[in-house]
């Protein structure tokens, strides 16, 4: 699930963010790792981001996440969205290199534009906040427009190249 395509580095000044409630948002547990798996195979499926997965390697790539390939997985920062009996959406968060990380975010299609991930994104932030963090980071691929327009609107900026 990590791409190969051209790489971009932002960063977040963390502030208390207005969020309106959301129903069904919460951490996730390690007993969501196959929702997880399919909510992130159905979110890239077609993408920028997809480069043939099937389920099974999503799953693994869930497993690599939780048990700390991309730095320590923060159980209490990360955030999931249910919706109608599946994750939706999901703002999956380690602490890589000295700094919390969006390690994933993502959102199944069917739920796209309803504001889930950005509601996960405040969720995380204010989270972070509670345990006196100062920055977030997250690394997105070149041309992923949506995304890119999100992280934007929400207050990240560019850090650096990550190709």
């Amino acid at each position: 699930m990590l791409s190969t395509r051209p790489r971009q580095s932002f960063r977040l000044t963390l502030k208390p963010v207005l969020s309106r409630e959301l129903e069904g948002m919460r951490c996730p547990t390690a007993a969501d790792e196959e929702q997880l798996a399919s909510l992130m195979y159905h979110a890239y499926l077609g993408t920028i981001d997809y480069e043939g997965e099937d389920e099974a390697e999503a799953l693994a790539e869930v497993r690599r996440t939780f048990t700390g390939a991309y730095g320590s997985f923060l159980w209490s920062a990360s955030q999931v969205v249910e919706r109608l009996g599946c994750l939706a959406s999901a703002a999956l968060v380690t602490h890589w290199q000295g700094s919390p990380i969006v390690a994933f975010l993502m959102t199944r299609p069917e739920f796209k534009r309803q504001g889930f991930a950005r509601a996960c994104l405040a969720g995380v932030v204010n989270h972070l906040l509670l345990e006196q963090k100062s920055e977030l980071r997250l690394v997105s691929t070149v041309g992923n427009v949506a995304a890119i327009n999100l992280y934007e609107k929400v207050g990240f900026v560019i850090e650096q190249d990550a190709s």
